[in-house]
């Protein structure tokens, strides 16, 4: 994905799921990723089940499937639509079209059974094929349970029982559906043999999934900026500059709040003793910054219309009371 369309996208989807298309902005669940995909290569059924909105969508099609994707040991295919017969049963055809896909070959005819469907493009394919079942929940809501062999249910158990087929079957459901699934339990003795619960995030992982998107979209929205160094003269300049030396332990301690375009060069206080910098410059210098577009720097800074230090990043506007009157303490006057 470009530059460009990654800045076009918002890092937060809101109550959509992560998609492989915003895979960029999606963060704190690389965990739980890997660990399905291991259930994935090792297990014929993996039934993963969590409370609404845990995000089990945004981990399958975000996290699962990119990363099986990337590796390209094996094929894997996502089946979300459960409304009816007719669109549940497209599952046939989604499978042959996969396998295609990675072959870069015609697809062959959809005109059997799934079990006899997936032994037909395992003799193709000769590698692993995942077939992950989201929002598995809406298929009991939307089809008729039915004891016939040829009925959808009949052919998914027939599916998931078959141990000499590479076909791996994951289902991933709400939790207050998984009862459910006893519609399944006399036709698939191993239904609940690997139960995979999603858990709500951690506190890391949450703080993860809050700042890493936001890094990812100024890093590309935004080029560093950098500022060219002062020499010793120049920090000596007149009484009316205020010195970053009055700010620098703030700046130091609330740089993490400013976004990664915000590169403020070290000064002669920090560990490396480089050059010093007067905090009058990087104001200005930052207020002249070309690259930054005009609604971003009106939407962060304030209007064209407030004055000064309104007009300035939120966190040096904040600390410029605080450098002034410790300046002004040490030049030996009164502080505004």
């Amino acid at each position: 994905m470009t530059a460009d369309a990654r800045e076009a996208q918002c890092p937060y989807p809101g109550l959509e799921a992560f998609t492989a298309e915003n895979q960029h902005f999606f963060f704190g669940r690389r965990n739980d990723t890997q660990l399905l995909i291991s259930n994935l290569y090792a297990s014929a059924l993996t039934v993963v089940y969590g409370s609404s909105g845990v995000g089990k969508t945004s981990v399958v099609l975000a996290g699962v499937v990119p990363e099986v994707e990337r590796e390209g040991e094996a094929a894997i295919l996502v089946h979300r639509t459960w409304q009816d017969a007719a669109r549940a049963r497209s599952l046939g055809d989604r499978m042959v079209q996969a396998v295609a896909d990675k072959l870069q070959q015609p697809p062959i005819a959809a005109d059997a059974p799934l079990d006899v469907l997936a032994e037909r493009l395992a003799a193709r394919w000769r590698r692993p094929l995942f077939l992950v079942f989201d929002q598995f929940e809406e298929y009991f809501l939307h089809n008729e349970p039915s004891d016939e062999p040829d009925s959808l249910d009949g052919e998914l158990a027939r599916l998931i029982n078959r141990r000499d087929l590479a076909v791996n079957v994951m289902i991933v459901m709400r939790e207050d559906s998984i009862a459910a699934l006893d519609r399944f339990r006399h036709r698939i003795p191993t239904l609940l043999n690997n139960l995979y619960r999603l858990e709500h995030l951690t506190q890391h992982e949450a703080r993860s999934a809050i700042e890493e998107p936001l890094a990812v979209l100024t890093s590309v929205a935004y080029p560093a900026i950098t500022f060219p160094r002062r020499s010793k003269r120049d920090w000596r300049s007149p009484s009316s500059t205020i010195w970053l030396r009055s700010i620098h332990r703030p700046l130091r301690l609330g740089r993490r709040a400013i976004p990664r375009a915000w590169s403020f060069p070290s000064c002669r206080w920090c560990s490396n003793g480089s050059g010093s910098w007067s905090a009058g410059r990087v104001l200005r210098s930052v207020e002249k910054v070309p690259s930054l577009p005009l609604a971003a720097r009106e939407a962060s800074c304030g209007s064209a219309s407030e004055n000064r230090s309104t007009r300035l990043h939120p966190t040096i506007s904040a600390l410029w009371p605080v450098s002034f009157a410790i300046w002004s303490r040490r030049q030996g006057q009164k502080s505004p």
